[in-house]
């Protein structure tokens, strides 16, 4: 199923079922899908709206160790 389809899909859901939560999910590789979350829809909105201010406040932290050390394993060097 490609993207525009689930969309319709999942417009189509939403008025058969409005008191689930529908999401389209999944890749252009693996394909499209229309699925259903356990949250009421009222719910999943305020869930939406709270993540995202909590992404701003919290920047990720910088990683003091050398580029070296971020994408080599300990034991890559051959020794403890």
């Amino acid at each position: 199923m490609t993207r525009e389809e689930a969309e319709r899909e999942l417009e189509r859901r939403k008025e058969l079922r409005p008191e689930l939560t529908w999401l389209v999910v999944g890749s252009e590789v693996a394909g499209w899908k229309v699925a259903s979350v356990g949250m009421k829809p009222e719910t999943a909105e305020a869930a939406r709206e709270e993540q995202v201010e909590t992404r701003d406040d919290h920047p990720p932290a910088e990683d003091p160790r050398t580029v070296q050390d971020q994408l080599l394993p300990p034991w890559a060097a051959g020794g403890f």
